[in-house]
């Protein structure tokens, strides 16, 4: 192995490895309670019937997504393991509509108007959509940089 394809190895890594701390953070912050109402505390995976004391039930898409959710770690996790394996495309493909199904739904209920005696929102889903945005920053990383294959210097 040459110098330079230990070089770009390493730039090959940086991709995957900011798409894992992306994926990681949005992760994480879905399991940590989202909503307040009295004294419970509600992860994002208990939104389906809240979404209308969040006022974002008239929006079909957020809805869709949010009714969806449960499969939201499968994918991030999908295209993180296929950058991993150096999938590039498949990799990056998955990282980005990860980074949206993820960051859409999280941004729009940290956003939401919601009646504060009834629910409050916390900072979890302000986390959730920056790792995604981070999970996207590292899908557009694993799709630009492009490692040549071992076999091409032994020709």
């Amino acid at each position: 192995m040459s110098a330079t394809y230990a070089a770009d190895m390493r730039t090959r890594l940086v991709g995957p490895a900011v798409m894992t701390v992306g994926a990681g953070l949005a992760i994480v912050a879905s399991f940590v309670p989202w909503l307040r109402s009295g004294t419970i505390e509600r992860s994002s995976y208990d939104l389906i019937g809240l979404v209308h004391l969040l006022r974002i039930a008239d929006n079909a898409h957020i809805r869709l997504l949010i009714r969806l959710w449960p499969a939201m770690p499968l994918l991030v996790v999908t295209g993180v393991v296929a950058a991993w394996w150096g999938w590039r495309f498949i990799g990056a493909g998955f990282g980005i509509v990860a980074a949206a199904f993820s960051g859409i739904p999280s941004a729009a209920v940290a956003h939401a108007i919601h009646d504060r005696n009834q629910i409050a929102v916390t900072d979890a889903p302000m986390w959730t959509a920056s790792g995604a945005g981070v999970l996207l920053l590292g899908s557009l990383i694993v799709l630009a940089v492009r490692v040549p294959s071992a076999d091409a210097d032994s020709r």
